[in-house]
């Protein structure tokens, strides 16, 4: 029986591991191999992060195990919503989240736009309860062939005083944090770029690259 439990790294035990603890407390169970039940006879409740492990958990113990999401962005954004749909993170270069708690289980979606480029739609799953891995996102994009400017023309207009200038500014607006998630009021069919809401821009001016309105 151990009162005050601690992480264990390559620890090999044959039976059960009994703890006495009233309050509640959470270890790391690295490369472990428990054969019985891992248990608390006290009140408190236990929770173990566990990485690589096998054991079974019994009476006050909560267990869960990390997992990570990688994504590689290939020069886009990427905005990651959680289950409730609030935002978990906006992020600009290749990187990876990792997921430590079991409230943190569900289904995220992600948007990954690039200024010229189809924004990407996507989603994954995490569960901290069984550890599933989740696969590593690769971002693969479509060609915007309705964007017929570049990017370092783009970021020197002055103004949007036609449809297709309003059109490929708003491929770069939806790279930034701000514009990422919003609906764009410009949609393409085959050939025809249309204005689905009254635009007017006044006081435009330049700051840092980028449109002020």
């Amino acid at each position: 029986m151990q009162t005050t439990p601690t992480n264990f790294t390559n620890v090999n035990i044959t039976g059960n591991l009994t703890y006495n603890r009233s309050t509640a407390i959470t270890v790391t169970f690295t490369s472990c191999s428990i054969t019985g039940t891992v248990s608390n006879s006290g009140a408190g409740i236990i929770t173990i992060i566990n990485v690589n492990s096998t054991f079974t958990a019994g009476t006050n113990i909560l267990t869960y195990k990390p997992v990570s999401f990688t994504y590689n962005l290939d020069g886009g954004s990427i905005l990651i919503k959680k289950p409730d749909n609030s935002v978990l993170g906006f992020f600009n270069a290749d990187g990876v989240v990792n997921f430590t708690s079991a409230d943190q289980q569900g289904t995220y979606t992600v948007r990954v736009p690039k200024f010229a480029k189809q924004t990407i739609l996507s989603s994954f799953v995490v569960d901290t309860t069984a550890g599933t891995p989740i696969s590593t996102f690769n971002a693969s994009f479509i060609a915007d062939t309705f964007v017929d400017d570049t990017l370092a023309n783009v970021l020197l207009y002055t103004e949007l005083n036609d449809v297709q200038k309003a059109y490929n500014y708003s491929s770069y607006y939806r790279t930034l944090q701000e514009g990422i998630d919003i609906s764009g009021i410009i949609s393409k069919q085959f050939t025809s770029l249309t204005v689905n809401a009254p635009v007017e821009i006044k006081n435009t001016t330049l700051v840092n690259n980028k449109l002020i309105y």
